[in-house]
């Protein structure tokens, strides 16, 4: 039995259906902030997500619409970066926090009650690298039999309740759906998903991408010099977007065809940052379990001998993409993708029957 399971022995709490809504940690990079004005140069380097805001003199700092911050919220904030003498105030509704800091690290500015616009304004000079909201309570709610909520705070400890405190924010207007055209190119189909795309990838230092750091910047990418707009691997075609957006990290978008098509087989080109995933696609609502390697998880169905780093240098590790099979026989009318924003769809192919 599990430590959870020896908490509440009567809860099946590990076997629930569908999460309802999460609250956890907030990390605001400096980098994804509206800066306006300010006298604030954006530099890369060992920071939190590769890059960070140097300042001089007074600078403002802001993020709107943040999804993550729960409606009725109270944070304790913390800040990290090198600061001289800085000044340093926090607004967020009809809250604000302000102090002065010296030194170069983490510090403890304070509680606020957050809503989904943070400003910072920072008086001095210095490097401003995150601002992290610690919830007072953090969990998630799930449903199983009924609403639950599973969350931990520092006043009541682990707590189990009957109602689901947490809501998800992010997807009151429910899945993402997208009208996707056909192109049958000899024996296959290839699907048009520009209109999905929500990341750029490939790139080169005049036109840089960033493929791995997720709510940073700048980040790693791959060297359009290894693509071209259709490529064969394994004997499959796929088509590619060079220039602009051209993948899509996942988060269960709804790819909907105007009239049902019979195939055989889905071929997708994919890889993933930070790891290895297991996760779902969803087959005309039919979830199919499917692992996307890592980029760097060599050997791949398509590889290359180097990508590029934040700093837009050539980095001599092989990395590329994997061309993932999935058997299917019958009439396709949609796909759902993974919920996994770390999992990154370039191209979409079918294998009709005919």
């Amino acid at each position: 039995m599990t430590y959870l399971e020896n908490l509440f022995p009567n809860e099946s709490v590990f076997t629930y259906s569908s999460i309802l809504g999460f609250n956890g940690l907030v990390v605001l990079e400096a980098e994804t902030s509206d800066p306006g004005a300010s006298q604030a140069e954006l530099i890369t380097g060992n920071f939190g997500a590769g890059s960070a805001y140097k300042f001089t003199g007074r600078s403002r700092f802001r993020w709107y619409n943040l999804t993550n911050i729960e409606e009725t919220g109270t944070y304790d904030v913390v800040i990290s970066g090198t600061f001289n003498k800085a000044k340093i105030s926090v607004f967020s509704g009809n809250s604000s926090i302000s102090t002065e800091i010296t030194g170069n690290g983490i510090f403890y500015l304070g509680e606020i009650f957050a809503d989904p616009i943070v400003r910072v304004t920072i008086d001095g000079e210095g490097i401003f690298d995150q601002l992290i909201l610690k919830p007072a309570r953090y969990g998630l709610s799930f449903a199983d039999n009924g609403e639950k909520t599973l969350y931990y705070s520092k006043n009541e400890g682990l707590v189990l309740s009957d109602s689901a405190i947490f809501t998800l924010r992010d997807n009151k207007m429910g899945t993402l759906e997208y009208n996707v055209n056909l192109n049958r190119i000899g024996k296959f189909v290839l699907l048009d998903i520009k209109n999905v795309f929500n990341n750029k990838g490939i790139g080169n230092p005049l036109n840089p991408g960033n493929f791995d750091n997720l709510g940073g910047v700048v980040g790693a990418y791959y060297s359009d010099e290894f693509f071209k707009e259709r490529i064969l691997v394994n004997d499959i075609p796929f088509e590619i977007t060079i220039g602009n957006q051209d993948n899509i990290r996942c988060g269960m978008q709804k790819l909907i065809f105007a009239e049902p098509v019979k195939i055989t087989k889905i071929h997708i080109l994919a890889s993933a940052n930070h790891g290895d995933y297991n996760d779902f696609i969803y087959i005309n609502d039919v979830p199919i379990q499917i692992t996307v390697k890592d980029w760097c998880n060599t050997p791949k169905d398509l590889e290359f001998e180097y990508r590029y780093i934040s700093t837009n240098q050539r980095q001599y590790i092989r990395c590329g993409l994997d061309a993932i099979a999935i058997q299917f026989s019958g009439f396709i009318e949609s796909i759902i993708l993974p919920n996994q924003p770390n999992i990154h769809i370039f191209a979409i192919t079918f294998e009709p029957e005919f």
